[in-house]
């Protein structure tokens, strides 16, 4: 009698588990081929399903990069009515065109470049330094995009997003201008400018872009980042993120006391991780350094274990204590020879490996000239050639990298 009461209640239960499987898979059918009808469905069950609660974001910084980058938002898009100007439809067309062809051009070749040489460094990332930077993050994250926080530093001001509501058409456009003019030498040589970013990016010239902000909005929308939250910050004297000093005015002036900061956190389109891209407004050099110490405590407080230096004005020469940095927390180190000059490199130290070509500089940097990585370069038979333009010896279609892992 007991035996046949537990077949009939274990009868019961398996029909209970079927159903509910049953009404599971059409519930899911369901949502599949209502997604199939509404675009906004389907992005949101994407975010969904990784697992990220976007609820808890304001979504303003997503859509003002989305409009920023030309990419039409959502139809519950914040800046949707923004998209309805002639100005922005065509600077749209005019951007996504630019951006076409640099993923065509140079991002397939720097994605073969990364999958095959830096395989090992994106394996054992942690953070990410990356100075003398300007709003570059497209590269940084082309490269490493393994990266849980990627710190970067440039006397750019951070700058502010205006309100381009209202904006006139005429000044829209005018802004539209100078955005695509600021990116033309990153697109085409794979760095900034610093003479004309000082120009383009004042925030008192009239209808100039306010600091760095706005390009690293467009940045991140165009390598498929999803932006959840931006604040700006600063640092304490402990080395500490604050986000501001008591009795104190951030004015955004990269050469006073005060340093300027903004953090963005973001998600690469299908991914479960949130990352964070921080950006400093400061002088990094000496002495200014001297008068903030706490940004190197504040450096030196986090897992640093990669350095990434391109087109950097050769700054390492003088700029003692940001190479130290890198050359004590790093594991690697990936540079043009504007970087660290290999003389500061201990063999024993280090693995070089060496790419491209070098035997001379730009006329304005011949000063700067290593005849000792010239000598490496010669006497390396393992010299692996490089198919794309980087860094200043790539204007004249001489580019050079170098590698430099921790034994």
């Amino acid at each position: 009698m007991r035996t046949n009461n537990l077949k009939s209640t274990l009868k019961n239960i398996l029909f209970l588990v079927l159903t509910l499987f049953i009404i599971n898979c059409k519930n899911n059918n369901s949502e599949t081929n209502d997604n199939n009808q509404d675009s906004t469905q389907v992005t949101d069950s994407i975010k969904l399903e990784n697992k990220i609660d976007l609820s808890k974001y304001d979504r303003k910084f997503n859509d003002m990069a989305l409009w920023l980058a030309g990419i039409p938002q959502a139809e519950n898009g914040v800046y949707k009515n923004l998209e309805n100007t002639e100005e922005w439809k065509n600077y749209s067309s005019d951007i996504s065109a630019a951006f076409a062809t640099f993923k065509t051009e140079r991002i397939t070749k720097l994605d073969s470049f990364r999958d095959e040489y830096l395989k090992e460094v994106n394996d054992n990332i942690k953070t990410l330094f990356y100075p003398y930077s300007g709003p570059d993050f497209i590269n940084a994250n082309i490269f490493f995009p393994k990266a849980d926080t990627i710190i970067m530093a440039a006397l750019e001001p951070v700058g502010y997003i205006p309100d381009f509501s209202e904006f006139s058409d005429y000044k829209k456009s005018s802004y539209f201008n100078q955005i695509i003019a600021s990116m033309r030498n990153i697109l085409n040589q794979g760095y900034f400018v610093t003479k004309k970013m000082k120009v383009q990016y004042k925030s008192e010239v009239v209808d100039s872009i306010s600091g760095v902000l706005p390009i690293l909005y467009i940045f991140m929308a165009q390598s498929d980042c999803h932006i959840l939250d931006v604040q700006k910050f600063t640092i304490d004297k402990a080395g500490n993120e604050v986000m501001s000093l008591p009795n104190t005015t951030d004015i955004d002036d990269p050469n006073d006391t005060y340093i300027s900061g903004v953090k963005i956190n973001y998600f690469q389109k299908g991914t479960n991780d949130i990352k964070t891209v921080m950006y400093f407004s400061h002088n990094i050099g000496e002495p200014k350094i001297d008068d903030t110490p706490e940004f190197i405590t504040f450096l030196e407080k986090r897992s640093i274990n990669a350095t990434y230096l391109k087109a950097a004005s050769y700054l390492n020469i003088w700029f003692v204590k940001i190479r130290n940095v890198s050359l004590e927390k790093s594991d690697y180190i990936f540079q043009d020879d504007s970087g660290i000059p290999i003389k500061y490199i201990d063999k024993e130290t280090w693995n070089i490996k060496l790419f491209g070509s070098y035997t001379k500089t730009l006329d304005m940097f011949r000063a700067y000239f290593q005849s000792d990585l010239r000598d490496m370069y010669k006497q390396d038979p393992n010299v692996t050639p490089i198919n794309f333009a980087t860094g200043y010896n790539g204007t004249f279609e001489e580019s050079n990298l170098q590698l430099i892992s921790r034994k």
